[in-house]
């Protein structure tokens, strides 16, 4: 009975290790299984995440602020810049600023007749102008501008997007909007913070608000700054000539001279009656040597003989 009972354990441990073996490799076999069925959904989630992020970039309206700067050289500024300005109003838009200037340069002057000059003024005209046209029209316009001129100094473009700054203002004042509750403290040294507080909240959406119009302004009106010169001009005039405007006649110089003559002899007799007390020393004094020298030298020269 104990040799039946050795030979079945025997016979079964064969079985019992085959067994295990095989339960042990399922179970490796379910660890990758479920590690993979926990990765799949984040992995769907992640792409999920990045569609929904492209589609929502996709669906932001553009904002683009378009402007141009020409400086241009033309055959006259005058009529060139108002050529313009009709052109612009013609197409929509607005004359913002407009500025002409004649800069005066070097003058020369040569006689002309016996009273008068022939003067020649050199000047730069210069205009500066700012102007807002429909979007839609900027490139005809400034097509339009540029085939004014004569020459071309320079012309410069711009298009630049806003959409990320005009969304990112608006969401801000979402936000904020969504977030305004009232503000419960137990203090009462807290109330200027709070008040402080919603004062900056609302001035900061009132700023964005505002550069929210602002860029809608821009978007829908471009900005053009134009710059115009020409050649010097010169102007030839007939001018009086001052220097002979203000001579004075012969006989206001005759009575005036006349008059200084006067004014002369006046001073030296002034002079002269001011040192009255020198003359009369020295008058004494040439009296007293006429009368008294002549006997005093003849006085000396009969003393040796004597």
């Amino acid at each position: 009975m104990q040799r039946h009972s050795i030979l079945w354990a025997a016979a079964l441990l064969p079985v019992l290790t085959l067994y295990a073996c095989a339960g042990n490799y399922k179970q490796h076999a379910e660890a990758p299984a479920a590690s993979a069925t926990t990765t799949a959904p984040a992995d769907a989630a992640e792409t999920a995440a990045a569609k929904d992020a492209s589609a929502t970039a996709s669906n932001i309206p553009e904002k683009r602020i378009k402007t141009a700067d020409l400086r241009l050289r033309v055959d006259n500024v005058v009529q060139t810049a108002v050529r313009m300005e009709q052109l612009v109003t013609r197409a929509g838009g607005i004359v913002e600023e407009s500025e002409i200037k004649q800069l005066p340069g070097h003058q020369t002057s040569a006689r002309y007749t016996t009273d008068s000059l022939r003067r020649v003024s050199w000047y730069s005209p210069e205009a500066t102008m700012r102007l807002r046209v429909p979007v839609s029209m900027m490139d005809s316009v400034v097509n339009a501008l540029t085939g004014m001129a004569m020459f071309v100094d320079s012309r410069t473009r711009s298009d630049k997007d806003v959409a990320l700054t005009h969304l990112q203002n608006k969401l801000l004042n979402d936000a904020a909007r969504t977030q305004d509750r009232p503000v419960n403290h137990t203090k009462q040294n807290k109330e200027l913070d709070v008040r402080q507080y919603e004062d900056d909240s609302q001035r900061g959406a009132i700023s964005r608000t505002i550069e929210n119009l602002g860029i809608d302004n821009q978007v829908a009106f471009s900005t053009l700054t134009v710059y115009l010169h020409q050649p010097d001009l010169a102007i030839v005039s007939i001018v009086p000539d001052p220097e002979r405007l203000a001579r004075s006649y012969f006989r206001t110089d005759a009575l005036l001279a006349l008059r200084n003559g006067l004014e002369g002899f006046r001073a030296v007799l002034l002079f002269f009656l001011n040192i009255w007390p020198l003359l009369l020393t020295a008058a004494l004094t040439w009296y007293a040597y006429r009368r008294w020298y002549p006997r005093l030298r003849s006085a000396v020269q009969q003393k040796p003989n004597a």
